[in-house]
């Protein structure tokens, strides 16, 4: 079994299992041979960073904001934390302005 072109396999586990200094992650076959691998990382921040091929398919490896649920690509950058404050930002925005219309308020965020 492989990785079909254009698809993904992503590694996760529930607890930590790297050191965060002098790293490097092999994926194996069944036969234990070396198919890929990341090359020596540390990880100074413990964040949520990840260890990607960028853009995907690329032979360089980065250790960048992760992108689980997104594709590697330099035209659609990652999500931050900067993009979720300006969503929100907007989002009280406009319930503010509706409020202050006298229109049905929006619903609540719970």
């Amino acid at each position: 079994m492989g990785i079909p072109a254009r698809g993904f396999y992503v590694v996760t586990q529930a607890a930590q299992w790297l050191s965060d200094k002098d790293e490097r992650i092999a994926l194996r076959n069944l036969a234990a041979v070396e198919v890929d691998a990341t090359p020596v990382k540390s990880d100074l921040f413990n964040d949520a960073r990840s260890w990607q091929r960028y853009p995907d398919g690329a032979s360089d490896w980065v250790f960048d904001t992760s992108t689980r649920s997104t594709i590697n690509v330099p035209e659609l950058p990652a999500p931050t934390f900067m993009m979720a404050l300006v969503l929100l930002s907007t989002f009280l925005l406009l319930r503010w302005k509706r409020l202050l219309a006298g229109s049905r308020p929006l619903p609540r965020i719970t």
